[in-house]
């Protein structure tokens, strides 16, 4: 009867041993794998931020570009517009001739608009993506505070943040020469008004 006794309580024990054994690789699997899936989806995110940092690089040459183009052309007609005002005795003739310069200086004004709402555009994006690396950086932080034993992955983990990070470097340099120009725009536009008045009056 004890002999019995004995080796319900082994085989309860051992049971019981297995069990355990069976829960700690279950739970180690599970956490192995959700680890996976929380590195996978940062590699992800840095693949699109980059993605897109790439796009608004060529957004912001093209539009250094075309600012370019407007500057040029648009200093060219203010300065022909003022030799004709300063030239009296042809005034009359050139009347037309002034209108229509008058009419390419408020389209050359419009197009410069536009190049400032498509510069504040830049801004926003710009913004937006900032907030994304900082939701992606509290996102590692949270992944670095649960997984702090897995030195290797924590080290993955660190280099992608410090992508993000000098990504976030790059915006910031983009954000000051955006706002230069927008500051070089609008001085130009306050300078150029006493000629457009004048263009009006002729």
């Amino acid at each position: 009867m004890a002999i019995r006794v004995d080796l319900t309580v082994l085989i309860i024990f051992a049971g019981v041993f297995v069990m355990s054994i069976a829960a700690a690789v279950y739970l180690y699997v599970k956490r192995d794998v959700s680890q996976k899936k929380l590195l996978k989806e940062m590699e992800t995110l840095k693949e699109s931020f980059s993605n897109e940092l790439k796009t608004l690089r060529k957004k912001v040459l093209e539009s250094e570009l075309a600012l370019d183009d407007v500057k040029r052309k648009y200093g060219g007609q203010v300065t022909l517009l003022k030799n004709k005002l300063s030239d009296t005795e042809k005034v009359t003739e050139q009347v037309g001739t002034l209108k229509d310069q008058n009419s390419v200086v408020k389209n050359q004004a419009s197009l410069i608009k536009n190049q400032t709402s498509l510069i504040y555009d830049f801004k926003e994006t710009v913004s937006d993506m900032i907030k994304r690396f900082h939701t992606v950086a509290e996102l590692n932080n949270h992944l670095t505070n649960r997984h702090k034993a897995k030195a290797e992955k924590s080290e993955a983990i660190k280099a992608i943040v410090t992508d993000f990070q000098t990504g976030n470097k790059e915006l910031e340099v983009l954000i000051e020469i955006l706002e230069k120009e927008v500051f070089s725009l609008d001085s130009k536009l306050r300078k150029e008004q006493p000629v457009k008045s004048e263009i009006k009056k002729g």
